[in-house]
């Protein structure tokens, strides 16, 4: 993620006076089926318990969902978000926090 928030960071740069934003959308855990084949591959046959550590260290006690990070999308796609440039978006549930 280091190398997309670099790239990201120059091009908000470079680009922001012709008024093109650039930001990075960063998402957390998320509930879907990726995370699962993360958590059976972690321990085969106990994906359950390591989708309850993970769970355990993040501060909303759960995975973010798909919709949680197509909304913060969504919003800097939108108007709402026009002054918004050059900026990192976690959707991680707070995990990032600790």
């Amino acid at each position: 993620k280091h190398a997309v928030v670099g790239m990201m960071r120059c091009l908000a740069a470079e680009l922001g006076p012709e008024g093109i934003r650039v930001n990075t959308l960063n998402p957390g855990p998320v509930d879907n089926r990726m995370m699962r084949s993360i958590e059976d591959q972690a321990n085969p046959g106990h994906g359950e318990e390591v989708q309850q550590a993970f769970t355990a260290r993040i501060p909303l006690g759960r995975y973010v969902t798909n919709d949680e990070c197509a909304g913060m999308a969504i919003y800097l796609l939108s108007d709402l978000s026009s002054g918004c440039n050059g900026n990192t978006y976690v959707v991680d549930g707070g995990y990032c926090a600790q």
